[in-house]
């Protein structure tokens, strides 16, 4: 098991959006609505006749200087109930959803990023995004330029393929509509003992009547928890590792964890919290400087 305690990620330059939990960068952020006449963004519906905004929502009324903002088959006769490449040149997958035009709109966005101080680099993770294909550009001191690229498959850290050091900046670039959060830095290696413990976990709150009639719980979502034991697995250097992290991880930032070296679990890698990760404890070793705990790992999106 291979867990990113340290991001450097919070530390750098990087946007908020993608280096706080709690907030979304939004790849794809361009208006909704697309000017049909001129191809350029536009903040309300134009009138198909004489290019100017519509002031007033109206009937259907597109020749009167005024339109509705809202496409129906009353408002155009017919011409655009919803917007295709056919109708505005070409630029409808570059703006719209599949709430407008019937397909999916994907973009790729490459983030900068400038580490506080040279750093070694051995992994990066991203928590709750769409994206399919990740690649991540390593610049260090010397400007020698190294990349690496991942299909991504599910919210957790990725491990590159070898440690690279004396990194100053990276770029990733994202393919898809959103990303949660970005991480990277030097995750460390925790062997774990044969037995695990996966398990399904629903927030959803159904009740029982008097009567046995169940009654269904509304909202809610389903995550993994994964209780992982490393018995005295932790040496000082990982231990160091986890205290230099600590900063962050008191206050709620999830890590990023990958079980790659891992055969009986039914996930690859996981973006989630500690169950008790305002109150890390570890058991000491008797004979050598050794610490173990149980991880009881809980999914965050």
């Amino acid at each position: 098991m291979n867990i990113l305690f340290n991001d450097l990620i919070p530390y750098s330059d990087a946007p908020d959006d993608i280096k706080n939990p709690s907030l979304t960068y939004f790849i794809n952020n361009e208006p909704a609505i697309y000017d049909l006449l001129d191809g350029g963004p536009a903040d309300a519906i134009y009138d198909l006749l004489d290019g100017e905004n519509a002031a007033t929502p109206s009937d259907g009324d597109i020749d009167g200087g005024g339109a509705n903002a809202t496409f129906d088959d009353e408002f155009d006769g017919g011409i655009a109930i919803y917007i295709s490449d056919e109708i505005d040149g070409g630029h409808a997958n570059d703006y719209y959803d599949e709430t407008w035009d019937g397909g999916t709109s994907i973009s790729t966005k490459e983030f900068e990023i400038k580490l506080h101080e040279p750093s070694t680099i051995n992994c990066y993770g991203a928590g709750n995004t769409d994206s399919k294909l990740v690649g991540i550009y390593l610049i260090d001191t010397s400007d020698n330029i190294y990349y690496e690229a991942h299909e991504f498959t599910r919210n957790g850290l990725y491990m590159l393929e070898k440690e690279y050091e004396n990194i100053k900046q990276i770029n990733l670039v994202f393919s898809g509509t959103h990303i949660g959060r970005v991480g990277t830095g030097y995750a460390i290696n925790l062997r774990t003992s044969v037995p695990k413990e996966p398990t399904l976990v629903s927030t959803a709150k159904p009740r029982v009547t008097l009567s046995g009639q169940s009654i269904l719980g509304l909202g809610g979502y389903n995550y993994w928890r994964i209780s992982v034991d490393t018995r005295y697995k932790i040496d000082k250097d990982k231990l160091n590792s986890i205290i230099e992290g600590y900063k962050l991880l008191s206050k709620g930032y999830p890590m990023f964890i990958s079980f790659d070296d891992e055969k009986k679990l039914p996930i690859d890698r996981m973006y989630g919290n500690d169950k008790n990760q305002q109150e890390l404890s570890f058991e000491s070793s008797i004979n050598k400087p050794l610490f173990s705990r149980r991880f009881i790992l809980e999914e965050r999106f």
